[in-house]
């Protein structure tokens, strides 16, 4: 059966105490044009799915809210369309993970190129957490 490529509220990162340990113990790479705060194996309290994610476009390059929503939008919906296989080795090797992923460009990119790049992302935290998983 094909998985459903959804993206519901159980899967954004919003708790405070997330976003606490998510930069208290962090590990970040930049991937292309996206910067990427990551977190393995939160606490059970944190978890409502096996991958939870926050998307930003800093305010500081964009000063329109418009502008940044659109990037915003277009990150998550990139994420929402290839996050799938890194779901699915999330729950097979009994991980968890909270993930920030920050546009740093200071102008607008098409969707094409946004999507090539978190799909790039996506591969680069399955290697990691593979890494990650033999280490534990």
């Amino acid at each position: 059966m094909a998985p459903k490529h959804t993206f519901p509220k159980e899967e954004k990162l919003c708790y405070r105490r997330s976003f606490d340990l998510l930069f208290a113990h962090r590990h970040t790479f930049k991937c292309g044009r996206l910067w990427v705060i990551y977190l393995f194996d939160l606490p059970p309290e944190l978890v409502t799915a096996p991958q939870m994610a926050a998307f930003s476009a800093p305010k500081r390059n964009f000063k329109r809210a418009v502008d940044r929503n659109l990037l915003k939008r277009r990150l998550r919906e990139a994420y929402r369309l290839h996050k799938h296989p890194f779901v699915e080795q999330l729950v097979q090797q009994d991980h968890n993970a909270a993930l920030l992923i920050k546009y740093l460009p200071r102008r607008i990119e098409s969707f094409q190129v946004i999507e090539q790049d978190v799909r790039s992302v996506i591969e680069r935290l399955q290697h990691k957490l593979e890494r990650h998983h033999a280490r534990s």
